[in-house]
């Protein structure tokens, strides 16, 4: 059946539920849920963006499972500074989705249970990094681009990062930054025209 908004379809959910969610701009803050997958009808199509207050567009907390296919998730210019998405000790998956403009970071990982999937996404024009995977989560790139974003691409701290097919593109600092005991695997990647270090 139809929900009146992208929340409402997930709080309707359960696991190994999917939501099919129609071409549209929807303005809106995503609580995801744990085991749910959430298909748009294309990135160009479907479109979901937040900027108000300090919250993200889409926020998921400790989630064991969990999908997005595309959809763009899109921070709104704001006075307040905020990142697109949030995994907080939460695992997703992101299937060619775009993510942009965040006042911060795209993507913040965090925790020992977190791990962020990217297969053939974009994520460009952020105002700090791209990705921040920090404090013992782990991040997984297959395919996509990560360009045009204010600091690193990819940020790596105290966290573990696989990398394959994925291109690193004119980001304003470096393409993988990598900060204290971080683990990294890259295969097969593309790291072009930053300002700074491709990998440091």
């Amino acid at each position: 059946g139809g929900s009146p908004s992208v929340q409402a379809a997930k709080n309707d959910a359960t696991t190994g539920d999917f939501i099919h969610v129609r071409p549209g701009v929807y303005e809106e803050h995503i609580e995801f849920k744990n085991g749910v997958t959430l298909i748009g009808s294309g990135p160009d199509q479907t479109i979901i963006r937040y900027g108000y207050g300090f919250d993200e567009v889409l926020h998921a907390r400790n989630t064991v499972s969990g999908r997005i296919e595309q959809v763009t998730l899109e921070r709104l210019p704001s006075v307040l500074d905020a990142p697109v998405v949030v995994l907080d000790s939460a695992a997703l998956t992101f299937v060619q989705c775009v993510i942009q403009g965040g006042q911060l970071e795209g993507i913040e990982i965090v925790g020992l249970s977190a791990r962020g999937t990217l297969i053939d996404c974009v994520v460009s024009d952020n105002g700090a990094y791209g990705i921040a995977c920090q404090s013992g989560a782990l991040l997984e790139l297959d395919g996509g681009t990560v360009r045009e974003n204010r600091a690193a691409g990819v940020l790596g701290s105290n966290a573990s990062i696989a990398v394959d097919g994925t291109r690193f593109e004119a980001n304003r600092g470096t393409g993988v930054l990598l900060q204290g005991d971080t683990t990294v695997i890259i295969e097969d990647a593309t790291i072009v025209t930053h300002s700074a270090w491709g990998i440091d």
